[in-house]
């Protein structure tokens, strides 16, 4: 019985091994998967690219592109898509596979060139991808930097400062795409601000301003997001 038993739970073991270096292999080559499609994407198609931005070759690729984004000092740097929800690019890679990865997506209420805010939404990977390094932003020696943000969409480039980065609450409704007025825009800028771990106070945000707000999983406490958003300071065509 004791024999029994012994090769019993020896057997439990193996399987468990077996399982978890299952899992781990599996995480390893998606990660892997993801990090080859948006290095090919980025390398052909992104404004860094040999032969410059090519949008409508993107648009080719995934008809739901949007348009691309880029954070200084990051390796944020990837196409971003819109879909008819916020499910469905969780876990689609912008060729549309499977992917725990998922694709920077821009939330599915939203009109770039007419809407005062707009949301965009990426995992927080641990292999550092995607939204991580958002976290960075978090550290009061990268907030200094003072890391602009790049959207390229169509001929013109949009250039964004970062104003607020703070850590929501699940009760923290901070996604808007609109604002009804003057008072419904200062109420808002004024409780994100209450929140914020870092904010600019040379900011002066009004109701005319155009905001940017990128949003990924936060770890501090249960379905934490960490957001940073960023007032639009230029607009200018691309060379």
């Amino acid at each position: 019985m004791k024999n029994f038993l012994k090769n019993l739970i020896s057997l439990i073991l193996l399987v468990v091994m077996f399982v978890s270096a299952y899992k781990i292999i599996s995480t390893l080559l998606d990660y892997k998967k993801a990090s080859d499609t948006y290095t090919e994407i980025r390398e052909n198609y992104s404004p860094e690219a040999e032969d410059g931005f090519i949008e409508s070759d993107l648009k080719n690729i995934n008809p739901d592109y949007r348009l691309w984004l880029f954070v200084e000092n990051t390796n944020i740097n990837y196409p971003v898509v819109s879909y008819g929800n916020n499910d469905y690019y969780l876990f689609r890679d912008f060729l549309g596979e499977d992917s725990k990865s998922g694709t920077l997506f821009m939330d599915y209420r939203n009109n770039f060139e007419e809407d005062k805010s707009t949301v965009i939404y990426g995992h927080n990977m641990k292999n550092k991808t995607m939204f991580n390094n958002l976290e960075l932003f978090k550290e009061k020696s990268f907030w200094n930097k003072n890391s602009l943000i790049h959207i390229y969409r169509g001929d013109y480039e949009y250039i964004y400062k970062p104003f607020s980065i703070f850590v929501a609450e699940p009760s923290f409704d901070y996604v808007r795409v609109g604002f009804n007025g003057e008072n419904d825009f200062n109420d808002y800028i004024n409780i994100v601000k209450k929140h914020s771990t870092f904010w600019d106070n040379n900011s002066n945000l009004t109701l005319n301003d155009k905001i940017l707000t990128l949003s990924t999983c936060s770890y501090e406490f249960n379905d934490a997001r960490t957001v940073l958003q960023a007032k639009l300071i230029e607009k200018k065509p691309i060379k």
